[in-house]
This record gives structure tokens, C-alpha cells and sequence, in this order.
């Protein structure tokens, strides 16, 4: 800041330094207002659920996260049963983490792997349908 020596350079700066602080004040409303639009639970849940973001960032999407983890629990119980034993107890754990982190940081293989599993079964139903307008040869 530089030494004012004179009444008029006072009324320059004190012009000046308003129409800093009006500038600033429109910026902070503004900022404001993005993340009070942010922060509403509609807004939240929209965004957790589409993923927010893509590409590596896309891994916090909510559908493959419930996806994993329903997996990986299964994958345990699978594995583990009901059992005291520590070491099947163990081992359930370690296999539900690796299925939930596989299925977490691999969610276009999962999409594949269902969309073949579905087509496997449409084709299966297809196959059984008479009602397709084509004949079977027996």
C-alpha cells in the first residue's frame, strides 16, 4: 500500500477499495450459492448414485460399491459358512475384499459378464418358445 498525501487520493482509494470489496462479495455470493446447491440431499443422492465423476475417478459409484460389497459378502459366506474356525474366518474375509475391490475397480467387466449371462438365458428361453413364428425341426 502506498503513503495517501492528499484528499483526493484518499477518496480514489476508498473508491478503489469499495469496489474490491462489492467484487469480492459477488464472488463469495456466488460460491455460496454453487455449494449450498451442492450440499442439498437431492443434489447428493443424484450424484452419488450417476457416479459424479468418470474415468478412474468413477470408481466411487454407488451401484458398484453395493454391487461389490453384496458380492463379496456372498463370496464369504460361501467360503466361510458358519464356521469358529480362525482360519476359514480368514479366509472368508480376504476373499470378500479381493471380490468387492475386483468388482469396485473393474465395473465394465461386471457389465459384460452380466449383459453374456443375460444373453445366455435369452437365448436359452428363445430356444424353449414355440411361440418364436419359426418351426423346429425335430
Amino acid at each position: 500500500m502506498q503513503n495517501i498525501n492528499s484528499l483526493t487520493g484518499m477518496q480514489e482509494a476508498i473508491t478503489l477499495l469499495e469496489k474490491r470489496r462489492t467484487a469480492e462479495q459477488q464472488l463469495l455470493k456466488a460460491d455460496l450459492l454453487i455449494l449450498f446447491e451442492t450440499m442439498q440431499p437431492v443434489n447428493m443422492l443424484r450424484k452419488a448414485l450417476h457416479g459424479g465423476t468418470s474415468g478412474k475417478e468413477g470408481k466411487g459409484n454407488l451401484l458398484f460399491t453395493m454391487v461389490g460389497l453384496t458380492a463379496g459378502y456372498l463370496a464369504k459366506r460361501f467360503v466361510a459358512r458358519v464356521t469358529k474356525s480362525p482360519f476359514k474366518q480368514l479366509a472368508g474375509d480376504a476373499v470378500m475384499v479381493s471380490v468387492t475391490n475386483a468388482i469396485e475397480n473393474h465395473p465394465d467387466l461386471v457389465v459384460s459378464a452380466g449383459k453374456a449371462i443375460m444373453n445366455i438365458f435369452r437365448r436359452k428361453h428363445l430356444a424353449d418358445s414355440p411361440a418364436t413364428g419359426q418351426r423346429q425341426i425335430s
